[in-house]
């Protein structure tokens, strides 16, 4: 196989990486506004 050509699992792998990668990141972005739960806001989420 010539080089810079990838078969279906080297795509495959490669799409998947970046679908893992995407949804990483999105949820530290998510979760990097909140620090440690103390329990006054464990009660707010509770009562909600």
């Amino acid at each position: 196989m010539a080089e810079g050509k990838k078969g279906f699992f080297g795509r495959l792998v490669e799409g998947l990486t970046k679908t893992r990668d995407n949804i990483i990141s999105g949820m530290d972005s998510i979760f990097s506004g909140f620090s440690a739960i103390d329990d006054d806001s464990m009660r707010k989420l509770k009562r909600h």
